[in-house]
């Protein structure tokens, strides 16, 4: 939802164009361990917006764990597991509407050469 909100708006009663007021960032901790390589991920984005005089403000994260591990030369599989949550969509007079947590789950086959 943050991404959704981080355009700028025109307000038709003044013809004033609100822009956003939008951060984000990833951060991404790794150590390799011989054929091992655990990442720790987080992630955050918030924008903060104005239209038709209301102010909407949303903010989501992101958690994940991704391991790729050697396990010949030239291949690699990477485990992943991500948790996402995206928080509240706050609209100036409204009561806040949860927008919900889930997560994604997989393995990566990588081949390079």
């Amino acid at each position: 939802m943050p991404a959704l909100l981080s355009n700028a708006t025109l307000d038709t009663t003044t013809n004033k164009i609100n822009n956003a007021e939008t951060y984000s960032f990833w951060l991404d901790a790794s150590y390799r361990f011989g054929p091992i390589t655990p990442h720790l991920i987080y992630g955050q984005m918030k924008t903060k917006n104005e239209f038709q005089g209301a102010e909407i403000d949303a903010k989501s994260r992101m958690w994940g764990v991704s391991v790729p591990i050697d396990l010949a030369k030239g291949f690699k599989i990477r485990p992943e597991f991500m948790w996402y949550d995206d928080g509240d969509l706050c609209i100036q007079g409204a009561e806040p509407f949860g927008l919900g947590k889930y997560a994604i789950y997989g393995v990566q086959f990588q081949v390079t050469f």
